[in-house]
């Protein structure tokens, strides 16, 4: 495989491992607002807000993918430090919260860092795909 391929391939998986946690957190939030009995503990506008802030959350991760294409390491950097923010986030309204989940939140982890690794190989990808012309 070429430079060039192995570079796009890597890309493309550093910004899906970027974007799945985004919709999936997205997705596991709403679904938890809306259909399980935790979301009773809000107000009709307290679950408004809140699905307004997750959709602000999903749109920060849709960003980071989209800038991904420049600024790869960087970007996964960016939303494993904003996943982890809202996760401290939640635990200083309940700290149980921090423990809930853990599998989840462990994998989602694990998911951001291999995108940080391969975001890692694209960035030594390009740095070789230059050199290749000088």
């Amino acid at each position: 495989m070429d430079v060039r391929a192995e570079m796009n391939k890597e890309l493309r998986r550093a910004r899906g491992w970027l974007l799945g946690v985004g919709i999936l957190m997205f997705v596991i939030n709403m679904g938890m607002l809306y259909l399980s009995s935790m979301g009773d503990a809000y107000s009709p506008t307290g679950k408004t807000l809140m699905a307004l802030f997750l959709g602000v959350v999903l749109a920060m991760f849709v960003a980071l993918w989209w800038f991904a294409k420049r600024k790869p390491r960087l970007c996964l950097t960016l939303g494993l430090v904003l996943y982890w923010a809202i996760q401290l986030l939640a635990a200083f309204g309940d700290p149980k919260s921090l423990f809930s989940g853990i599998i989840l939140k462990v994998a989602f982890t694990v998911i951001l860092v291999k995108g940080i690794k391969s975001a890692g190989r694209v960035e030594l990808l390009r740095d070789q795909l230059v050199n290749v012309f000088e």
